[in-house]
């Protein structure tokens, strides 16, 4: 009897906390008063059956006098039943609060948040109080109903829910079938109207802390989805109780539910971003230094905000399909299966394109945590895709070009600098001995930097989404211009030739200048004319033909770079091959380093025909008289000897054929001239077969030691011979005379 009344005494302590009322507290401590006053007294005096029936009726006897309950009324001299009392007007909020404090006792005494293994007998104790304190089925339920969901909201016990689920279906069936507690219980409709309100104001309490909850999902279900799906179905149940009426007043909460849904996951997934953006900028500012400013802080933070929302976004589904029983059936196409996705993929895109309007104001080259930023984004972007299957985050791209189009310009100045460095250490000697084409130092330092630079580019343009055309063409045109460049100075750098007097005469019209056969034995001394008509130049003689090899092996070379360059953005960016259609990738710079090829071939054949060899021909070669001491072929052949030699050696496999064949065309050509228009050469017919032993060692030289097809050879050097003729006849013809 001890225990029982520290019981009452304890929830009629709760009840009091809780009404607030003074009415109700003057009530309230008659009724300890009349119910603990018999039970402390019977039990200091024993608990016998006499003892715990006489205590019953002073209780009975308390309780009438407060007018809780009456006797009924006596039949003749029979005495009044003492065990039947008469129900009389019990408050009905107070009745409800009671009952709830002794639901309490469902629950494990060591865990509030867990029912009693033996609930089953207690409250079967406690359905003795329902006549008294004038409840049903449904007003327990109710109660039910308040007690867990309110210990719910206490102590965050996700073990409770089933039991709300069931207490709410139950509340929610109760109400719609019309069987309202108060009317059941037969009390007046004041009491009955009561007890509806009462059902409205916990369904209303319970969807208002749901809602609030739902406005920040992330924050408030850290445990993940399950509990707010389990949440949800409550909200809705409740929401469409309270609301729904008729036909229309249901299709209309239906509609207004889905709205709120749509908001909630708007509204959370903001207060999400945000959060993670102000932990994103507190961690950043605890690790940076004061003494040592942070310039690429922006870059990371972004990037550090994208991985972030990319773990956000594949969870925004799982988030998502919890409000699936907020969505409306449609006409013939059912759920909207993926619309509450697309709600919170929406708000992140916003989110993400506020953070990316920022980033173009910071952003304006690649590299650097700006290429670890856009890679984030990039699956962002990837992730947002695949729930809209649509297209999203414009401003990335946008984003993107403006990087490209800095980095390019920035490129370009850090370029022209690179090119006069490099260019200021060239030596212009081989790198290696044993290198197959020895090159210079400044085409290895070019296209390394170049192939790190299109290392970047193929990272940055694999990045979805792809690059517009015409921004990867800006990228393709700094290559060709470095490139081209390039070309252009090794070019420029070879000395300007001078007009040589066998050019001059190869260009003046035949006639116009040369004496006649007769008097040609008479003219000035040949040898001193051809010194005065080619001084030597000191700065082509500081320039050997090592040098001029070697720059044409390093056009060359650029040559086969930019092929494979390009072949290598064809490969590993195929959105590039499918725009360039098959065509060359870089056709500027290729054509740039063959014409630079072909203008170092000439430069150097002419240079050694017409320059190095020209004051042998004009003034030793068959003068006076092809009989001269040192006036043959034998003595240019041997000049030219180790210059050739030198071109197979230093010289790359796919010219050296090119420059001996150029010699030989070149000299074919200066022979002729040295034949047919050069004066101070006396020929008789006689020197004829002079002039083909001449001919023929010319032609085992370029066949033999040089390895020449001997038909080709033979082709090249037949004017000779015919000139030859020429001139022997005329030289017979003026000795006759």
């Amino acid at each position: 009897l001890s225990m029982q009344a520290a019981y009452i005494s304890r929830q009629l302590a709760l009840l009091r906390n809780a009404t607030g009322d003074a009415v109700a507290d003057t009530l309230l401590d008659h009724l300890e008063s009349a119910l603990l006053s018999p039970l402390l007294e019977r039990g200091r005096r024993g608990s016998t059956r006499v003892n715990l029936e006489a205590a019953a009726e002073e209780v009975r006897a308390s309780l009438c006098k407060l007018g809780v309950c009456v006797r009924p009324p006596s039949r003749g001299n029979a005495p009044a039943d003492s065990s039947r009392m008469l129900r009389a007007t019990w408050p009905p909020p107070l009745a409800f609060r009671l009952y709830c404090a002794l639901l309490g006792a469902l629950f494990d005494a060591d865990s509030p948040t867990e029912l009693a293994p033996g609930r089953e007998g207690v409250l079967a104790l406690l359905r003795c109080s329902w006549a008294p304190l004038h409840l049903t089925e449904a007003s327990h339920h109710l109660a039910m109903l308040a007690v867990c969901f309110g210990r719910y909201q206490r102590y965050g016990a996700q073990t409770l829910l089933p039991t709300v689920r069931e207490e709410l279906d139950a509340v929610i069936e109760q109400s719609v079938a019309g069987a309202a507690s108060g009317a059941q219980a037969g009390v007046s409709s004041g009491g009955a109207s009561w007890w509806a309100s009462q059902v409205i104001v916990v369904l209303d309490a319970l969807a208002a802390f749901l809602a609030s909850k739902f406005r920040d999902y992330h924050a408030h279900f850290r445990d993940g989805p399950a509990e707010l799906s389990a949440c949800v179905p409550l909200w809705r149940n409740a929401v469409l109780s309270i609301e729904a009426s008729g036909k229309e007043a249901q299709e209309a909460a239906l509609e207004q539910i889905e709205q709120h849904a749509h908001a909630a996951i708007a509204s959370s997934v903001k207060r999400h971003v945000r959060r993670l953006r102000l932990t994103l900028e507190r961690k950043r500012r605890r690790d940076s230094s004061d003494e040592q400013p942070d310039s690429t802080g922006g870059e990371r933070a972004l990037a550090s905000l994208a991985t972030e929302l990319r773990d956000a976004i594949q969870l925004a589904e799982q988030w998502a399909e919890c409000f699936s029983v907020c969505s409306r059936a449609r006409p013939g196409g059912g759920m909207r299966s993926n619309a509450l996705s697309i709600v919170a993929v929406s708000v992140y895109e916003q989110e993400l394109a506020a953070e990316i309007a920022i980033a173009m104001s910071t952003f304006h080259s690649v590299g650097g945590e700006a290429m670890g930023a856009i890679e984030q984004l990039a699956l962002v972007k990837l992730a947002l895709e695949r729930v809209t299957n649509k297209p999203v985050l414009p401003e990335l791209e946008r984003l993107r070009e403006q990087m490209l189009d800095g980095w390019c310009a920035k490129l370009h100045e850090v370029s022209q600098a690179n090119l006069r460095s490099i260019f200021e250490h060239e030596k212009w000697v081989p790198l290696s001995d044993r290198a197959a084409q020895p090159v210079g130092a400044s085409v290895v330092d070019l296209f390394s930097q170049l192939d790190v630079v299109v290392g970047i580019f193929v990272a940055f343009a694999s990045t979805p989404p792809p690059l517009p055309p015409a921004s990867a063409q800006r990228f393709i045109d700094f290559v060709e211009t470095a490139a081209t460049q390039y070309c252009l100075r090794v070019v420029s750098g070879c000395h300007a030739l001078p007009e040589s007097v066998l050019q001059k005469v190869a260009a003046t019209p035949v006639g116009s200048h040369a004496t006649p056969p007769n008097k040609r034995r008479n003219t000035a001394t040949p040898q001193k004319r051809a010194v005065e008509a080619l001084p030597r130049m000191p700065q082509l003689e500081a320039q050997p033909l090592s040098e001029l090899l070697i720059r044409l092996n390093s056009v060359e070379s650029a040559g086969k770079h930019i092929r494979t360059l390009a072949a290598r953005l064809l490969r590993d960016l195929p959105e590039m091959a499918m725009h360039n259609a098959g065509a060359t990738l870089m056709p500027a710079a290729e054509q740039m380093c063959e014409t630079a090829c072909r203008d170092l071939l000439d430069h150097i054949i002419t240079r050694q025909v017409f320059y190095e060899l020209e004051p042998h021909l004009v003034s030793r070669l068959y003068v006076p008289s092809p009989h001269a001491e040192g006036a043959r072929i034998a003595s240019l052949v041997e000049q030219l000897r180790p210059v050739l030699a030198e071109v197979g050696r230093l010289a790359s496999s796919s010219r050296t054929q090119e420059l001996l064949m150029g010699f030989l065309g070149t000299l074919a050509r200066a022979l002729g001239v040295v034949l047919d228009q050069l004066p101070g050469r006396a020929f008789a017919a006689e020197d004829r077969a002079t002039l083909d032993e001449d001919f023929n060692l010319l032609r085992l030289f370029f066949c033999d030691d040089c390895e020449l097809d001997c038909e080709l050879v033979k082709r090249t050097l037949s004017s000779l011979e015919t000139l030859a003729d020429q001139r022997c006849r005329v030289g017979a013809s003026s000795s006759s005379h």
